[in-house]
């Protein structure tokens, strides 16, 4: 929490930090809210100028018109611990990315503070009790097309912000993680020594975004991808699924006799 944009960020308890400008809503590695920074007249009431459900209250700065928005979510998602959880991650990136556009809010908003909608120095207008207990994602998908929105699978995407930045790290660097394990641990590698270089290799990434991550958001993914890697990645399992893999493609060619030439047709 802080009370003007240039302090510092305080840790506090919640009854220090209600009292204050500025506070953090969704807890760390969990989006419980989207936050939108719009920074235009009017934006109180954006949602409802772009067809949008309505959100769990609107912050505005009494000056300007500008406000910050909250989407409150039914289920909280995971934005660490990345051990099967990409999909739902992956799916409300899509989801603040296509919001961010139709409301046209700041790219470079880092979503870790917000306007305290319960301090009197913002105009704070709240939502019904549907908005305020929270959609669920499906729901909130209908209003928006999240098809050009997906995150980047398996390559870069260095115009990604938002929750993207998380899955396109996560993305480049656990491939990179499961191919370069095996190879770490025969050089005699320690998992702290891993940790470091994946860590360097995911704040790698980061520094091509626009907006980067804070560094401490970059650590929480590089040891959850390091951690994974180490400890429960079965590289023989691994081996023994590929050669499955390319004995299975290789009894699918068959060669034919075509005008005395051998022609080798390989069914993909």
């Amino acid at each position: 929490c802080k009370d003007f944009k240039e302090a510092p960020m305080l840790v506090r308890s919640y009854a220090a930090a209600i009292k204050r400008r500025y506070i953090q809503v969704n807890p760390p590695h969990l989006r419980v809210f989207m936050l939108f920074d719009l920074d235009y007249e009017g934006a109180g009431l954006a949602w409802e100028d772009n067809n949008l459900p309505m959100p769990a209250w609107a912050a505005i700065n009494r000056e300007n018109g500008g406000a910050h928005l909250a989407y409150a979510l039914s289920a909280p998602v995971l934005t660490a611990e990345y051990g099967g959880r990409q999909k739902a991650l992956r799916y409300l990136a899509a989801l603040e990315a296509a919001y961010k556009a139709k409301l046209r809010g700041d790219v470079g908003f880092v979503s870790l503070i917000t306007k305290n909608p319960e301090h009197p120095h913002w105009l704070t207008l709240r939502g019904v009790p549907d908005a305020i207990r929270g959609y669920d994602l499906e729901y909130l998908a209908d209003f928006v097309d999240l098809d050009k929105f997906k995150p980047y699978i398996g390559r870069s995407n260095v115009e990604a912000v938002g929750l993207s930045r998380n899955c396109t790290v996560f993305n480049l660097v656990s491939r990179w993680a499961h191919k370069n394990v095996l190879a770490f641990k025969q050089q005699g590698y320690t998992v702290q020594g891993w940790l470091k270089e994946v860590h360097y290799q995911c704040m790698r990434v980061n520094g091509d975004f626009p907006v980067p991550m804070w560094e401490k958001e970059v650590k929480c993914i590089s040891k959850s991808i390091a951690n994974w890697v180490w400890y429960k990645f079965d590289i023989a399992a691994s081996n023994r699924r590929f050669s499955e893999l390319q004995a299975h493609r290789n009894s699918l060619r068959k060669t034919t006799i075509n005008a005395g030439r051998t022609k080798i047709i390989t069914e993909l």
